[in-house]
Order: structure tokens, then C-alpha cells, then sequence
């Protein structure tokens, strides 16, 4: 890696240009600081001025035998990794090399350079679990030190309470040997008071791997009194280098007498002060109170600001029409009454009856999204007869005076519906309103009703300005109106369609807004189907 220094290595090898070569291959292939020697004495010489991590040994050497070498080398465990490198590729030498501990075998022959890069390979390998090992090594020495030294106890044991391991400061907390409570089991030192909320605290652990709890209870000291423990624990069963439950615990007793002696003289100081403190107390308690009260209400109303600012802009807008309507036609009956004729006072009068219901609607509407709010919009669901429920909206809609002509037709078998009637009348008159709000004056509106396995599909279609595809997830949401999007306004507060998918979905409906082809609006629903009716004509109905 960058920064790390490199590893040495030292060619063994009396031919100089066998050492040569040996040393071209190992620096081309290798992150290696390479040096050479071509006898024993000279190796040794080397080896004394620093440490090598590699050597590459000659079998033959002027002064000495390869084997006996390597013997010398590998004796003194230091880590150095020797490949023997000989021109005798016998099977004797080889296992005398291994029996060594030679880390690698090589003969000089066309084979030189390949397996002497796997030997080097195989010896860098060695080293570096070696390193890793003793690094291992280093971090447990290091951690079994902070544990044993730790004022804290820290206790492991299993799932089932038996003690795998103390620390050594149980002695001084409990009295206890660090051994003497090996398997046994903890909950035995534990005030039987409190041992069935430990054993639930730690059974409701066990499920959760890495879960962690706080506990504080008593334990008793091997020869003298309970002692008042705080515990902190954690699931470790499932990580294989610790394979139980760890538990840090320290001794509170004298916290907790200190804050009971604190608990006593406060009690007694309040005591001392009388009413005043109590009165200050009380306001303190009142203030609290309207703190927290006031930032919850800034909460709700930094949530709602903008759906009010919404909100006071449509509904203003919507209101102003009629009213002003009813504010002029009131002005000119009080000061012309006497003298209007008889049709001029009619369509006064009608211009008045208009601007009014065009208000209670606008009430009502406002009046069902409150009860929406507020969880009150109920139901009462009976099986209703389908054809009779769009008679009524489609009369309903006639009796508002729209233009359009209105159709609709009921498949066989769709007749019946499971459905509160006055809510299931209310959302066809929304969806047929909205129909005819969008669409010509003399544009149909079609309204079918079919089944579908155990639903009855509803839907109401129309050949209106329709929906942009970017807001029909939008248009079933509260006070979004399409016309927004088409820089225009008309009727309406922008809550039809939110009540119509508040009344299907009680329902346990859906409700979709599908582009019709040739232009226009599909808006259908599905509702539960309900049983046929004895004696009903199952023929198909149109109106």
C-alpha cells in the first residue's frame, strides 16, 4: 500500500548470474528491496546488519550446505519466509526442504521464473497472515486489558442466564471470585422482587439481535447486603466472536442513597418555603403546559398554512358571486319593490333562489369535509338498487336546471349494490356536476353501470374539456381544481372530487379518472355487489 515500506529479500546464490537473474525477477514482479550474497558467511553478515522477509537459498553453497542453513535460518523464528532454489530436483531434497519449514521448493530449470514467482507469491501470502495474526494478537492483549482494568463489571453469558465469563472487578464489587460464578446461573444473584422484570426485559431481547436495554435492580453481595446494580446489556448471540449477551454493570447504591438523601432534604426545603414555593411550582407547571401547548398548536398551524392560504382563496372566491348577487337583488327590492311588474319581480326572485342554493351548496360541501376531518362522516351501508339511486342524481341534476341531456344505462345482473344510498346518491350527483360543469351546455352525459365478478363498476362519461395526464393523480386531492392548470375558474370549491373518493373508499371502492377516447372524461368506481332481488326484471334498464 502507499506509504508502507517495502519488504527486503536476499538471493542466496554463489553463480552471480543465476543471482542476477533471481534478482531481476523478484524486483520486476515484486514491490521488493532486493540484495544479494554468495556464501553463507556473507548471508549472515547481511541478516546481522537487518532483518530480511524473503531469502531465496542455493542448495550448494561455497562454505556450506543450503539444508544446514536453512535450519539456521528457520530456528530462530523470525518470521523470514526461505525458498530453496537448487539444481538437484530430487524428491529427497524437496521433503528435507519442507521438513525444514522451507516456505517454498524451486529447480533451476525452463521452468525457473514461473514457480519461483508462485513460491515468492505463496511466501508473501505467509507473511501477511502472519502480520495480521499478530495484529489480532495485539487488539485481544489490548481489549482483555481494558476489561480486566475496567472499574465496570462486564459479564457474558448465555441466552438462558448461565455466566461464561466476570471480569476481574467482580471481586471488588460482589466479593466474588472471577471464576467462582462461571456457569452458573446469574439470575440466582438477582432480589427475587425483581427477577421476573429482568427476565422479561432480557427474554424480550433475545429476539432482536444487537438489541439493547437499560435495567437497574439489586444483586446480592457474597457476604454482606444487596447491592443496587445498573446495567446495560446488548444481544450479541448472533456475532461469532462473542456469542452471548454482554452486560457493563456498575454499582449505584451510593448514587441512588445520595439522591434519596437529596430527594429528603428537597422535600424538606419545599416544606420550609410553604405556599409561595408550591404557588411557584403550580405557575411553573401552568407555564410548561403553555409552552408545549403553544408549540404544538405552531406545529399544526405551520402544517396547515398553506392548505388554509388555499383554502381562503377558493372559498373567497367562490362566495363573492352569490353574494353580491344576493346584496344587489336586496338593494334594488328595497328600493323598487313598489314599482317592479310581476315578471320582473320573478326573475328577481329566481336570480335570488339561484345565488342561495348555489351558497347552501357551497355550506354543505364545506360541512361534509369537516365531518371528513373529524371522523364523522358515517355510513349505513343496505343492499340498494342501482337504477333507482342514477334516477335520483340524474332528477337531481334536472332540478339544478342543467342543460345537458343525461343518459344512463344498467347491465343485467348489476342491479343491486351494497352501498349507503343517500352517500352513494351524493357521490353520482358530485361526479355528474362535475361532468356537467366542464362540458357544452348540449354535450350527453352518459352514466353505465355494470358487473364485474363481485363489484359493481360505475361510470360516469362525458365529452368535457378533460384532464391534463401531469394532474390526474391530483384531481381527487382537496380544494385542486383542473381549471387552475387551464388558467381559468368555475363553480366550486375544489372538494367534489376529494368527498367522492372519501365516500368510495368507505366503501372499499376505487375511483379512477380515465381519458376518453375522441375527447372527454370517464370517471368510474366499483363498489360491492349485492344479491339480486326476488321478483326484479333482470333485463338491462336505460333511461
Amino acid at each position: 500500500m502507499p506509504g508502507e515500506e517495502k519488504l527486503r529479500a536476499l538471493v542466496i546464490e554463489d553463480e552471480p548470474e543465476t543471482a542476477l537473474q533471481l534478482k531481476r525477477i523478484l524486483e520486476k514482479k515484486f514491490p521488493l528491496e532486493v540484495e544479494t550474497a554468495h556464501d553463507c558467511a556473507s548471508a549472515r553478515k547481511k541478516i546481522s546488519d537487518g532483518r530480511f522477509d524473503i531469502v531465496t537459498l542455493d542448495f550448494m553453497l561455497p562454505d556450506g550446505r543450503g539444508l544446514d542453513f536453512l535450519e539456521e535460518l528457520t530456528s530462530a523464528d523470525s518470521g523470514t519466509r526461505v525458498i530453496m532454489v537448487t539444481g538437484h530436483g530430487d524428491e529427497e531434497t524437496a521433503v528435507r526442504s519442507f521438513r525444514s519449514s522451507a516456505s517454498g521448493y524451486v529447480v533451476k530449470d525452463m521452468h525457473l521464473h514461473s514457480r519461483l514467482v508462485e513460491a515468492v507469491e505463496n511466501a508473501l501470502t505467509e507473511i501477511n497472515l502472519r502480520a495480521t495474526e499478530e495484529e489480532l494478537h495485539r487488539r485481544e492483549a489490548h481489549f482483555r486489558s481494558l476489561i480486566e482494568k475496567a472499574s465496570d463489571l462486564i459479564t457474558l453469558m448465555g441466552p438462558d442466564g448461565t455466566i461464561m465469563y466476570e471480569s476481574p472487578s467482580i471481586e471488588r464489587l460482589l466479593g466474588y471470585g472471577a471464576d467462582e460464578l462461571i456457569g452458573m446461573n446469574a439470575f440466582d444473584i438477582v432480589h427475587p422482587d425483581d427477577l421476573q422484570r429482568i427476565m422479561g426485559i432480557i427474554g424480550r431481547g433475545l429476539s432482536t439481535p444487537g438489541a439493547t436495554a437499560v435495567a437497574e435492580y439489586r444483586v446480592r453481595q457474597k457476604d454482606g447486603p444487596w447491592r443496587i446494580f445498573e446495567s446495560h446489556g446488548r444481544n450479541l448471540l448472533e456475532d461469532p466472536a462473542v456469542g452471548g449477551l454482554v452486560i457493563n454493570s456498575r454499582d449505584v447504591t451510593e448514587r441512588n442513597r445520595n439522591e434519596e438523601r437529596l430527594r429528603r432534604y428537597r422535600e424538606e426545603l419545599e416544606q420550609l418555603v410553604g405556599e409561595r414555593t408550591a404557588d411557584l411550582a403550580e405557575a411553573n407547571v401552568q407555564l410548561q403546559q403553555e409552552v408545549t401547548e403553544r408549540k404544538q398548536a405552531e406545529a399544526e398551524l405551520k402544517q396547515r398554512a398553506e392548505r388554509l392560504a388555499d383554502f381562503l382563496t377558493v372559498t373567497s372566491h367562490e362566495l363573492r358571486h352569490p353574494v353580491s348577487v344576493v346584496k344587489g337583488y336586496a338593494t334594488m327590492l328595497a328600493g323598487y319593490l313598489d314599482r317592479m311588474e310581476p315578471d320582473d319581480l320573478r326573475s328577481v326572485l329566481d336570480a335570488l333562489d339561484v345565488s342561495v342554493d348555489r351558497l347552501t351548496g357551497l355550506v354543505e360541501e364545506l360541512m361534509e369535509v369537516s365531518l371528513v376531518e373529524q371522523g364523522r362522516f358515517t355510513f349505513e351501508k343496505t343492499s340498494a338498487d342501482v337504477g333507482l339511486l342514477i334516477q335520483t342524481a340524474v332528477a337531481d341534476m334536472k332540478a339544478r336546471g342543467v342543460k345537458n341531456e343525461i343518459t344512463a344505462r344498467v347491465s343485467n345482473g348489476s342491479e343491486r349494490v351494497i352501498a349507503d344510498p343517500d352517500k352513494l346518491v351524493r357521490l353520482l350527483v358530485i361526479l355528474l356536476d362535475n361532468a356537467c360543469k366542464f362540458s357544452p351546455p348540449s354535450s350527453p352525459i352518459e352514466i353505465e353501470a355494470e358487473r364485474n365478478d363481485n363489484d359493481i363498476v360505475v361510470s360516469v362519461l362525458d365529452r368535457g374539456i378533460g384532464v391534463p395526464e401531469e394532474v390526474r393523480e391530483l384531481i381527487f386531492d382537496r380544494f385542486f381544481q383542473v381549471e387552475e392548470v387551464k388558467h381559468h375558474s368555475s363553480v366550486g370549491l375544489g372538494l367534489g372530487l376529494y368527498l367522492a373518493r372519501q365516500i368510495v373508499s368507505a366503501h372499499n371502492g376505487r375511483i379512477q379518472h380515465l381519458p376518453r377516447k375522441g375527447g372527454g372524461s370517464i370517471f368510474r368506481f366499483t363498489m360491492e355487489a349485492g344479491p339480486p332481488k326476488a321478483g326484479i326484471d333482470h333485463r338491462a334498464m336505460e333511461t
